[in-house]
């Protein structure tokens, strides 16, 4: 099965994804995320590499990029807990919570209806049902409380739910809806027991904790402990503090690590010269390991997406560049152009081509094009945007010695 997670590198879906891994290790996992304030893909340290994952930097409000995904991957359920977050956030620009918590959960619900109408769950939240006085513990909303918004961030929500609904109505998409509260443990106590410590060094530490900064950041009641503005406040410093020292724990562990290199390489001897270099170079690090295969340019891109390699250097005709610069844009590869060239025709000296001088590309209709491992060419083959040669007259090969076999014993053979 393989299942999508939209905002998995967010503290919430991370945490769902690694349950998602223990529990159905053989199922393949794509997170999507814009990665925006709240994502962090050092959190998916544990998932990045493994075979059967794949992170895509995508905005679910990005048609062409989602619809990109659903084509390539075939999800069986789509999971959403992208959204943006915060009233206070809401209230200062709520035209980007409508945006993303409305009309991307649009986007996913569409291409759950045009892949083959896949299985859809919205990750909504408590706060579409208003409010609860804090001296009246014994209220508790359930299911059939009546939806009652008060803030721009529940209202895009709750808009995204009724959509979700309609959605299940209207064209049968198979949906479902889940209102999470946020945890709350109630007493120093109970969030004791979570910690698997005493209640009362709990106490005491955060007692300590407040005198120190001189921050009250919990006011006490009967009922529990609530954060105060400004514990709030200290709280989410924390957290990014937080954060960055698991990011330098990570920085570090990869430093110590033993450094590991995956490229694939054009069947071509400049860029075989070119890895040489580079390994003369790195040959005088204390620990190396290198994996360097040729490839074409469409199995290139595989190979970076879905087989662990790190870099893919390509080669192409100009006239199927932009198909590879919206490739490349829709899966969250980043690109950047090495070097340009002319392209040339080679052929044997024995062929008919080399004792003329070719004006036209119908004069090659008649000949054989050795085209460099491609399995396919970008796109729909009538529809591309790469010079039209006959597609009936073509020879894919996959090492270069074979390419130069080829042209040297087969006269009508050439390529570029």
């Amino acid at each position: 099965m393989t299942r999508f997670v939209t905002g998995g590198a967010g503290f919430i879906g991370a945490n769902y994804l690694f349950y998602l891994r223990a529990h159905y290790p053989d199922d393949r996992l794509v997170c999507i995320d814009k990665l925006t304030y709240a994502g962090n893909l050092s959190t998916l340290a544990p998932l990045l590499g493994q075979p059967n994952f794949r992170f895509a930097r995508v905005d679910i409000c990005d048609r062409e990029a989602v619809y990109g995904l659903f084509e390539d991957e075939r999800p069986d359920v789509v999971v959403n807990f992208a959204a943006e977050s915060h009233v206070d956030r809401s209230i200062a620009d709520p035209s980007l919570f409508l945006q993303t918590n409305i009309i991307g959960t649009s986007v996913l619900m569409d291409a759950c209806r045009k892949y083959g109408n896949v299985r859809f769950h919205q990750v909504s939240t408590d706060e579409v049902y208003g409010d609860l006085p804090l001296d009246r513990p014994d209220l508790l909303f359930t299911e059939q409380t009546p939806l009652h918004t008060s803030s721009p961030y529940s209202s895009s929500k709750a808009a995204a739910d009724l959509l979700a609904g309609a959605y299940c109505r209207t064209y049968g998409l198979p949906v479902t809806i889940s209102r999470c509260s946020n945890m709350k443990w109630g007493s120093v106590s109970a969030a004791a027991k979570q910690l698997y410590a005493a209640q009362p060094n709990v106490s005491k530490a955060l007692k300590n904790l407040e005198e120190e900064y001189g921050v009250r950041i919990f006011e006490r009641s009967s009922t529990g402990m609530i954060p105060t503005e400004q514990g709030k406040r200290f709280i989410a410093q924390a957290q990014r503090v937080l954060q960055q020292v698991d990011e330098l724990k990570q920085e570090a562990h990869q430093q110590r690590s033993c450094a590991e290199l995956r490229v694939v390489l054009t069947h071509a001897t400049y860029a075989s010269y070119a890895a040489v270099d580079f390994l003369q170079q790195a040959a005088r690090s204390e620990q190396l390991r290198a994996h360097i295969r040729e490839s074409g340019a469409i199995e290139a891109l595989d190979f970076v997406l879905r087989q662990g390699y790190h870099i893919a250097l390509l080669r192409y005709a100009a006239e199927d560049e932009d198909y590879y610069l919206r490739y490349c844009q829709r899966h969250g590869l980043r690109q950047e152009p090495i070097m340009e060239f002319s392209y040339l025709l080679l052929t044997s000296q024995d062929s008919p081509l080399a004792r003329r001088q070719v004006q036209d590309l119908d004069e090659l209709n008649d000949y054989i094009e050795v085209l460099h491992g491609d399995t396919h060419l970008p796109g729909d083959e009538s529809t591309a945007s790469r010079w039209e040669v006959n597609p009936n007259r073509r020879i894919h090969v996959y090492e270069r010695c074979s390419q130069f076999s080829i042209l040297q014993n087969l006269p009508t053979a050439y390529m570029w």
